[in-house]
C-alpha cells in the first residue's frame, strides 16, 4: 500500500508539473501572438481632428500591419501627461506629440528618442521650417547654457500638422487681401460700427501664452525680435513699442473685452459674421467651412498675416517623437514615417488637414479644391519660431502679464515692455544666460 500510494503521489506531481508547463507555453505563445500596439499620446484641437479621424478610421493600421491607438488629452493636460511620462520614465505611450516650443525641455530632459540615431534622416520633401524645429540642439541661433557650440543637432522630433498663423478675411466684403496694418486700419475706420457688433478683427488678450501668441506677428512685422543671437532681450526696442502701440491702437475697432478673449471668442467673432478679419491658427478653417459652426460658408478669403516691414507669422506646428521609454520604439518610427507619407499626407490635406509636405501644398488640383494651401505654405516659409529655450514657458508668462497691462491701460506700451524685459533678463541671468 505504502509502494502503491507513493507511486501515486508521484504520478500527480509529475501530472501537475507537465501541467504547469504546458500552460506556461501555451501563455507564452498566446502572448508571442498578440499583436503590436503603438500608441499616440496626442493634442485635441481643431487642428490635430483629420489626422485624429485617420487614426481611428485604422488607416495607419492597414498601412504598418499592427495596431495604433490614439489618446488624446486637451492642451494643458496634454503637457502635464507627457512631462508627467518623462519624469517617470513611463511606458505607457510609443508616441508623444506636443507642440512645438515643448521640443527643447523634451528633449534636453530626455523624454524622447534621438531619431538621428535610430538612422532616420529627413524626406526633403518636408517644409523646412517644420522640420528645423525638430533639432536640439538647433541647428541655428543662440543655444542655451551649458551646451557647447561644438555640439552636433540631433534630430528628435518631427512636425506632422504644420499650424502657423494666417490672416482671415470677409471675401465679400473686403475685395482686396489686405497686407499691411494699415490696411487693418482702414478696415477699421470705414466698416467697423461697434452698435452693429461689427468689428475689424478681435485679439486673444488673455495674459500669457494666447496674447504673447497674438503680438508675435505684430512685432516681428515691424522688425522686431524677442531675443539676439546672445540672449539680450530684444521686445522693448522701438520696434517692437511701435508694434505694441500699433496693437493697443487696433482695439478701438475690436469688441469690449478683447483683453478677456482667447481663442473660442476670438474665433467666434469671425464665425458669427461679426469679426471682418482676424488672426487664426489653420485649425479654424475647418469650422469656418462647416454650416453647423459658421455663418460665413464660403464666404472667407486667406492671406499670409499683415506686415509693415515684413510678413511674419508665428509657427506653432504639432510635432512628434517618440517616447525614450517607448516599448515598440521601432514601430512607432514606422507610424511617424506613414504620417509624414505623401498618401497619408494628401488624405490629411483632403480632410482640410494641414500637411507638412511641399509636393502636396503645390499640387494644382489640391489648391484648386483648397485655396488656403498655398496661402499656408507661404506663411510657413516665412514663418518665426519660438525662441529655442527650455525656459520660453517662464518668460512667455511674464511677458503676456505684461501685454495684458499694456491692453487694459494698467501700463504704457514703452513701460509695459520695459518692465517685462527686467523681468525676463533676471529669469535669465539667474539661469546663467549671461555667464
Amino acid at each position: 500500500m505504502n509502494v502503491s500510494r507513493s507511486l501515486f503521489r508521484r504520478l500527480v506531481i509529475c501530472l501537475t508539473l507537465c501541467a504547469l508547463a504546458l500552460g506556461a507555453i501555451m501563455t507564452g505563445r498566446v502572448a508571442q501572438a498578440q499583436p503590436v500596439k503603438v500608441v499616440i499620446l496626442a493634442g485635441q484641437d481643431a487642428s490635430t481632428a483629420p489626422l485624429k479621424d485617420m487614426i481611428n478610421e485604422k488607416l495607419a493600421d492597414k498601412a504598418t500591419g499592427f495596431q495604433v491607438e490614439w489618446v488624446e488629452f486637451p492642451y494643458d493636460g496634454l503637457y502635464e501627461k507627457a512631462t508627467q511620462c518623462g519624469n517617470s520614465k513611463c511606458a505607457d505611450y510609443d508616441l508623444i506629440m506636443g507642440d512645438d516650443p515643448w521640443v527643447p525641455q523634451f528633449a534636453a530632459s530626455g523624454y524622447l528618442e534621438n531619431l538621428t540615431a535610430m538612422g532616420y534622416t529627413p524626406d526633403p520633401d518636408l517644409v523646412k521650417a517644420t522640420v528645423d524645429i525638430g533639432w536640439w540642439p538647433p541647428q541655428s541661433g543662440p543655444r542655451v547654457p551649458g551646451i557647447s557650440p561644438d555640439e552636433k543637432p540631433q534630430l528628435y522630433a518631427l512636425s506632422v500638422i504644420g499650424d502657423v498663423q494666417i490672416f482671415f478675411y470677409r471675401k465679400d466684403l473686403v475685395k482686396e487681401a489686405p497686407k499691411t496694418w494699415d490696411d487693418i486700419n482702414k478696415i477699421g475706420e470705414t466698416m467697423a460700427d461697434k452698435s452693429k457688433n461689427i468689428y475689424a478683427l478681435a485679439m486673444r488678450g488673455v495674459k500669457g501664452n494666447p496674447i504673447v501668441t497674438e503680438w508675435f506677428p505684430y512685432l516681428y512685422s515691424y522688425g522686431g525680435e524677442i531675443f539676439d543671437d546672445k540672449w539680450n532681450v530684444k521686445f522693448n526696442s522701438p520696434e517692437g513699442v511701435a508694434a505694441l502701440e500699433e496693437f493697443v491702437g487696433l482695439m478701438k475697432y475690436q469688441p469690449d473685452g478683447v483683453a478677456a478673449f482667447d481663442s473660442a471668442e476670438q474665433g467666434a467673432c469671425y464665425l458669427q459674421g461679426q469679426c471682418i478679419t482676424n488672426i487664426e491658427w489653420t485649425g479654424w478653417i475647418l469650422a469656418a467651412e462647416d454650416p453647423t459652426q459658421s455663418k460665413v460658408v464660403g464666404k472667407t478669403g486667406w492671406t499670409t498675416t499683415p506686415g509693415k516691414v515684413r510678413s511674419a507669422s508665428e509657427l506653432g506646428t504639432w510635432i512628434m517623437g517618440i517616447n525614450a521609454n517607448a516599448p515598440h520604439k521601432a514601430e512607432a518610427l514606422k507610424v511617424l514615417q506613414w504620417i509624414l507619407g505623401e498618401d497619408a499626407q494628401r488624405e490629411l490635406a483632403n480632410r482640410k488637414g494641414v500637411p507638412v509636405r511641399t509636393s502636396v501644398y503645390t499640387d494644382k488640383d489640391l489648391d484648386a479644391k483648397y485655396p488656403w494651401l498655398p496661402v499656408i505654405l507661404n506663411a510657413l516659409n516665412g514663418s518665426v519660431a519660438r525662441p529655442r529655450t527650455p525656459d520660453w514657458a517662464q518668460v512667455e508668462a511674464t511677458l503676456g502679464l505684461h501685454l495684458n497691462n499694456a491692453v487694459t491701460g494698467k501700463e504704457k506700451p514703452q513701460e509695459a515692455l520695459d518692465n517685462a524685459a527686467k523681468e525676463v533678463t533676471k529669469i535669465l541671468t539667474d539661469a546663467g544666460y549671461y555667464k
